[in-house]
């Protein structure tokens, strides 16, 4: 926003105009986020005369806001007041906007005072307001607000140019002031002060130099020359222990900015910057792959961002990409002249081509033996084997190229507006024809038709037969649209029925052919459209511009314009990605499912269309559920607010299994015996037994008590099941028969959760708002108890081997404590740290079985959090239900996939924790490639060992 800002005050004082009174009051912010500055009354011109204007700005005249004042305004010398005052004004506004206080507050303060601080004070500086804005942009604004205007940003775009620099992850041009100029203010500023200080330097200096003087004499004559010795091996002992204290601290110190450089990268990523966030997420993870944090942090980029592969295809903007038929060779060509061939599984390069010019189009012939490239120097056909050209027709220049087999014809869409038929059998010209009367954009042929569909510089759409073409018709061409504007691409549907075209800027309008009647209208922003795609059902359309590629679906239950009171309301917006720079060229698989990006950088993107972050939904159920892997992996459990236990295959999300129960009342607990051989459930007041594939129940425990997700849970050898009693005691039953085995007396409040740790030595009670109480299932008698203060614990878990426990609670925390060791008499429980960071009620907990290191969390905001359990960091944010509470969570036991529960509409959602990896390793060696002088040898070579391993480990290359 500062950004823009800045460049609204830059385009006044280009136009030699001064605001003089810049303050948030006199700057509007529209819903797209665009500023717009008011309120010139006070402005001046730069070049006018005081004498003349007819608006007189006398000497110790004040003209503006005193806060917003810059020290030459508040002297009162309209000649001192230049372009730098608005500057030192846009530096207090960024100040207010960072911190919420202005610099220097006049509450309480008489205009004098506040003059002489404005004049002679500098205010505090950003980082001792809040720590997280030290750095490069408490730099930017402590220059902006220099008391010294010679010192500031000398116009308001070199300070926006340094704002966009740190959004973009750039080194900034401002740079911190340098201890001598600190130094010498400070001298100037304390004179009296200073000369006495050095006066008694002097005086300490010159006694202490009489004392060293005698100190080494007396030495010299105490010591014998075995304690010089001694003395000296002393000294090199502090200074090999100093060196290895200043390593660790310097260690301590990368390791704190990397973390910083991570958080900002995670920012940046939720801000949709994904140019600064891949900057800075790259570079930590190169330099440390093993480190948790810049591998989730790259997880969560490619999340939003589901790009598989990027390479550096061109130097230039790669202007067309087009697969050849089979799909295992992407074509690309730059206005680097180029023209590459790639293979589509390893992103290889099988060849290239050097045009004469820039290329403008590419087509690949059906049978895949030829390539037809275009350009302003004309047309070249090239053999796919070798990349040789075969034909070469410098008369027939190319915007578009179709090949039409049944013709044996290559077209040729003219700079003219003509379109050119070629001959394949003699690489001839053979005819050339007017359709439009300025450049044609781009050019398709009908599928199962033979109509040519082009779009042109003159806002029309016209479809034309080829062979009335040829022939000569008068009415070979017919319009379908007028009054666009510069239409840059169309696109067919797959039933030949309908075109799509992107008529104006962030417009795309979708065309009956036979009526060319304008069936739907589609706005989103997008800038220029450059590339649009059906999918091969027609329910989807994927429309690319300069910033983002948007997916629109059809309702499947509308009839494209029957009826319909608006012409848009049967295609729906499902989602867009944001590109980082403007995509030229675009090419889709058969199945739509991947895309290929060509960026005005020379880059090739290719695109997972469907990137979703999960791998399966399970629908069906009923409000709030709760849901469990089974010990294999191969199965989830999962129980709703109707009282309906189901069992659904955990690959596919098909139903296996499903019982009603508990008198129709809502299941709030679901649990696997480890071995597998069990599946309890509990709701209403029972807790029932089953048979884990049929759901026979085996046995039922009555009068019951249950609220959380953990309201009873089954020992680890699933002979007991603790459970909460009607009059809120624990009960322990014998699995077997259902026998009373030991009872643990009630708390005077409300049961919450009951979980066993994995050795069965311990479990743990929480009752609401009361401390945690922690029972020896030998004895069943208390061995600890967990004050946790007003937390209100609500649900808690254990690391696989039980020397962790985590515990969520009311107040959105998870606190994580150390157990007791199993050999050890000591009974304590160690607060190791808190982690904090959701806005809601902590549901569920659980440990990564295969990193035990690594904590689930779902909570109340809607969102599952991965935590690491070794520094208590935030380390992922999966947020998939909208804000609806995210009501359980469960790790499969390879700890690769993980589960959760939307609290409104009962969907269970899954999602593959390795999902992005194979993206992240493929990504791997273009990374390395960019920062080829800059990264440690070693750092790249672990860096490439990992992306080795998953590559192999996935299968793919």
């Amino acid at each position: 926003l500062m950004h823009r800002v800045c460049e609204a005050i830059e385009h006044a004082h280009q136009r030699g105009i001064i605001h003089r009174d810049l303050k948030p009051a006199n700057i509007l912010v529209d819903e797209s986020g665009q500023p717009k500055v008011l309120d010139f009354g006070v402005a001046r011109a730069l070049d006018a005369e005081m004498d003349v204007t007819s608006y007189r700005t006398h000497v110790g005249q004040l003209v503006g806001t005193l806060p917003y004042m810059s020290p030459e305004q508040v002297v009162g010398d309209p000649a001192e007041i230049d372009t730098r005052s608005d500057v030192f004004a846009l530096g207090v506004i960024l100040y207010q906007l960072l911190t919420g206080r202005l610099p220097h507050e006049p509450t309480g303060r008489s205009l004098p005072e506040m003059a002489r601080l404005i004049k002679d004070e500098a205010p505090p500086r950003l980082s001792t307001v809040d720590r997280a804005l030290r750095g490069d942009l408490e730099v930017i604004v402590a220059k902006a607000l220099e008391k010294d205007k010679r010192r500031r940003y000398q116009s308001a775009f070199d300070m926006g140019e340094d704002l966009r620099r740190y959004l973009s992850g750039e080194p900034i041009v401002a740079k911190a002031d340098s201890a001598m100029y600190l130094l010498r203010k400070q001298l100037r500023r304390y004179r009296g002060f200073v000369a006495a200080g050095v006066l008694l330097v002097v005086g300490t200096l010159a006694f202490a130099a009489y004392a060293v003087v005698q100190s080494r004499e007396n030495l010299r004559l105490a010591h014998a020359a075995d304690e010089s010795a001694q003395q000296a091996n002393l000294q090199r002992d502090a200074a090999i222990e100093a060196t290895g204290a200043a390593e660790a601290a310097r260690a301590d110190a990368q390791r704190e900015l990397a973390l910083s450089n991570i958080q900002r990268g995670r920012m940046s990523v939720r801000a949709g910057s994904i140019t600064g966030a891949e900057g800075l997420l790259w570079d930590a993870f190169l330099e440390n792959p093993d480190d948790p944090a810049a591998h989730w942090a790259l997880w969560e980029l490619f999340a939003r961002y589901p790009y598989q592969a990027t390479i550096q295809a061109h130097s230039r903007l790669a202007r067309r990409l087009v697969l050849s038929p089979d799909e295992r060779v992407l074509y690309s060509g730059g206005y680097d002249a180029m023209v590459r061939a790639w293979d589509t599984r390893s992103l290889e390069l099988l060849g290239e081509f050097q045009c004469p010019r820039e290329v403008w189009s590419l087509a690949a012939s059906p049978d895949g033996r030829w390539i037809g490239v275009g350009g302003p120097w004309g047309t070249i056909v090239l053999d796919t084997r070798t990349l040789t050209p075969i034909a070469d027709l410098p008369e027939a220049d190319a915007r578009a190229l179709v090949f039409d087999t049944a013709r044996s014809s290559l077209y040729a869409a003219s700079i003219t507006g003509a379109i050119r038929g070629i001959r394949t059998d003699t690489w001839e010209v053979s005819w050339s024809r007017p359709v439009h009367t300025q450049l044609i954009y781009d050019m398709q042929q009908q599928p199962g038709g033979t109509l040519l569909a082009t779009a042109g510089f003159d806002g029309r759409i016209f479809l034309s037969d080829p062979a009335m073409l040829e022939a000569g018709n008068e009415s070979a061409s017919r319009e379908v649209l007028s009054g666009g504007e510069q239409i840059l691409c169309v696109a067919w549907s797959p039933d030949g029925r309908e075109i799509a075209a992107g008529i104006t800027t962030d417009t795309t309008a979708i065309i009956d052919a036979a009526s060319a009647r304008r069936v739907a209208t589609l706005h989103a922003p997008c800038g220029a459209i450059r590339h649009i795609q059906f999918t091969p059902d027609a329910s989807r359309l994927l429309v690319g511009g300069w910033w983002n590629v948007h997916v629109w679906r059809r309702d499947p239950e509308a009839t494209p314009g029957a009826g319909r009171p608006a012409p848009s309301q049967h295609w729906q917006r499902v989602g867009a990605i944001p590109v980082p720079a403007t995509v030229y060229g675009a090419a889709y698989t058969a199945d739509a499912a991947t895309g290929y990006l060509g960026l005005e950088s020379g880059l090739i993107r290719v695109w997972s269309v469907d990137g979703r972050p999960e791998s399966l939904r399970i629908p069906g159920h009923t409000g709030r559920t709760v849901a469990t892997f089974d010990p294999t992996g191969q199965r989830i459990a999962s129980g709703d607010s109707a009282g309906v236990t189901r069992v659904h295959d955990a690959r596919t999300g098909a139903p296996l299994a499903s019982v009603e129960g508990h008198a129709r009342n809502r299941v709030r607990t679901v649990v696997c015996s480890r071995d597998g051989a069990m599946l309890a459930t509990g709701g209403g007041s029972t807790v029932s037994l089953r048979d884990p594939n049929t759901l026979a129940e085996r046995l039922v425990i009555p009068n019951t008590y249950a609220t959380s997700n953990s309201s009873f849970d089954l020992s680890p050898d699933a002979r007991l099941a603790a459970v909460f009693g009607q009059a809120w005691d624990v009960r322990i039953h014998s699995t077997a028969d259902g026998s009373l085995v030991a009872s643990i007396p009630r708390e005077p409040a409300e049961p919450i959760s009951l979980r066993f740790d994995p050795t069965g030595r311990w479990l743990v009670c929480v009752w609401r708002e009361q401390p945690v109480r922690i029972f020896d299932t030998t004895t069943w008698r208390e061995a600890a108890s967990l004050n946790v203060g007003a937390r209100s614990p609500w649900t808690c878990a254990f690391s696989p081997d039980g020397s962790l426990m985590a515990l969520g609670d009311w107040t959105q925390d998870v606190n994580v404590f150390r157990a007791p060791a199993p050999d050890s008499d000591d009974r304590s429980w160690t607060n190791l740290w808190t982690m904090s960071g959701h806005a809601g009620l902590i549901y569920d907990v659980a440990f990564r079985p295969s990193d035990p290191a690594t904590v689930a969390t779902a909570a109340a905001d809607g969102t599952v959090r991965l935590w690491d359990a070794a520094t208590g960091r935030a380390l992922l944010t999966l947020d998939r239900f909208d804000g609806w509470g995210a009501n359980s969570v469960s790790f499969d036991p390879t700890g690769r996939f993980l589960l959760s529960c939307n609290s409104d509409t009962g969907e269970v959602v899954v999602w593959d924790l390795e999902r992005f990896d194979d993206a992240i390793a493929r990504h791997v060696g273009f990374e390395l490639e960019r920062r080829r002088d800059t990264l440690p040898a070693d750092a790249a070579a672990r860096a490439r060992d990992w992306a080795a391993e998953v590559l192999a480990r996935t299968g793919n290359r």
